[in-house]
């Protein structure tokens, strides 16, 4: 719908909340897109973030409402043959790692998908991938309970962390990298030393699995949610922080990104709530309707 079309012809579709679902035609004339209902307004323009990244916006108006939409930069297919769990851009923007239900673990070009690092040693599911900062180094983890240390560079796992016992279900980067967090469906987490791969710290929450982790903007403080409906807040320091009590299971966490004393906290049913540290008390509930809540950011 975005792409150059000689006639581009398409519908759009606007539904208010409660409300009935209104349906129109699209036609572009010239440089102009004419839509049957003389209400709704179309456009699409050009924007680029910085060369060669540059995308189109599909831009509506009416009455209802005011959205637009961005077409993809580009389009990445045939690396992976299975599910993909996981994904992450590097800090240049020119690189994505991403892995999958068959212990895949890449690394790609962004603009045209080409395969740059097939980083094997994963056995199953990889659960999660992140860069490090630099973009030279990917963490991962996954089913097979270990967390790896890959170089970009060379394709080689310098580190291997083990200490879980069951599945690596999240990771979070401290700083600028020479400590990490994993935490696992064992309920613990631990703080890794990359250096020499030693345990630093581990917590455990007493609140069953831990599906995700969230680090705050100053990495002295981290977020972890369990199955045991409680997400629960430390220092990386060691110190629990707080721990908050939650309606349904807890699946994705975020620390807001300017405000380190607000969690969003989103759960199997679809709601995403907001708690305050200072206030100790729920301030916003949003409830999706859109299934499970998997992964949340803020910025």
């Amino acid at each position: 719908m975005l792409r150059e079309m000689t006639q581009p012809q398409f519908f759009v579709g606007l539904r208010k909340h409660e409300g009935k679902s209104v349906f129109a035609n699209v036609e572009k004339q010239g440089d102009s897109y004419i839509c049957t209902d003389p209400s709704i307004h179309v456009s699409v323009q050009q924007s680029c973030v910085r060369e060669p990244f540059c995308f189109n916006a599909l831009h509506f108006e009416s009455p209802a409402i005011n959205t637009t939409f961005l077409s993809p930069v580009s389009e990445i297919r045939g690396i992976h043959d299975s599910s993909i769990h996981s994904m992450d851009i590097s800090c240049t923007g020119n690189l994505i790692v991403s892995s999958d239900a068959n212990g895949s673990l890449v690394v790609s070009n962004v603009m045209n998908g080409s395969l740059l690092r097939d980083l094997k040693g994963h056995v199953m599911d990889v659960y999660k991938c992140r860069f490090f900062p630099s973009g030279l180094v990917v963490l991962s983890g996954g089913m097979d309970m270990s967390v790896k240390v890959w170089s970009v560079e060379t394709g080689h796992c310098p580190r291997t962390f083990k200490g879980h016992t069951m599945a690596v279900t999240d990771l979070a980067i401290i700083g600028v990298g020479r400590e990490v967090l994993s935490c696992s469906r064992d309920g613990t987490i631990i703080k890794w030393l990359c250096a020499d791969g030693s345990q630093q710290e581990r917590w455990t929450p007493e609140a069953g699995p831990c599906n995700a982790i969230a680090m705050d903007r100053n990495c002295d403080t981290f977020a972890v949610v369990c199955e045991g409906k409680k997400c629960v807040v430390y220092s990386v320091e060691g110190p629990t922080k707080a721990t908050i009590v939650t309606d349904n299971t807890p699946t994705a966490v975020c620390i807001d990104h300017e405000t380190d004393s607000v969690i969003y906290i989103g759960d199997e049913e679809g709601v995403i709530s907001v708690y305050d540290l200072k206030l100790k008390s729920y301030i916003y509930r949003l409830q999706t309707n859109r299934g499970c809540v998997m992964k949340m950011m803020t910025r």
